[in-house]
């Protein structure tokens, strides 16, 4: 039998330190750009005509959204979250470290899906503000959430060697 290597959350962000900072810089980034443009949530800022403007929008639309009150929402949108990030962790765990910017991918993605909870614990939906029309309308989370993704596939793509340990 083999032993498992227990390590507890402090430990784990101790050993990780980069990750550590992408996930608290992404967060604390994205809720002061949703704080400053609630400031002025009764304006539209037009960047470019018909095109591009910032306009501060609450959207409580949800993945599986049957007529749902509000704190089965909330108790959903919870657990998914942090199942999602404990999923990460474990992945996280097994990769093989020595690739050079997946600490960044999973920060982003952890960082985005902790900060649009954030949202959705306090006003019930997902801040968003940044709007291109006909497209669509998000927030630097869902910036920092695809991102992630991104950043993720391409150093699996670039190192296509071992990348569990």
């Amino acid at each position: 039998m083999t032993k498992r290597n227990k390590i507890s959350i402090k430990d784990f962000f101790v050993k990780n330190r980069k990750l550590l900072a992408v996930i608290l810089i992404s967060i604390v980034f994205d809720q002061i750009t949703k704080i400053i443009v609630s400031l002025f949530k009764t304006s539209n800022l037009v960047i470019i005509k018909n095109q591009f403007n910032i306009e501060y929008f609450i959207n409580n639309k949800f993945i599986i959204d049957f007529g749902l009150n509000i704190y089965i929402k909330k108790t959903i949108s919870f657990t998914l979250t942090i199942t999602l990030i404990y999923f990460l962790f474990f992945i996280y765990k097994k990769i093989n470290k020595n690739k050079k910017y997946l600490y960044l991918g999973f920060g982003l993605i952890t960082g985005g899906s902790f900060s649009n909870l954030i949202d959705r614990l306090i006003f019930g939906g997902v801040v968003d503000f940044i709007n291109i029309h006909k497209i669509s309308t998000f927030n630097f989370a869902d910036v920092f959430l695809i991102a992630g993704m991104f950043i993720i596939a391409f150093e699996f793509i670039k190192n296509n060697d071992n990348y569990f340990k």
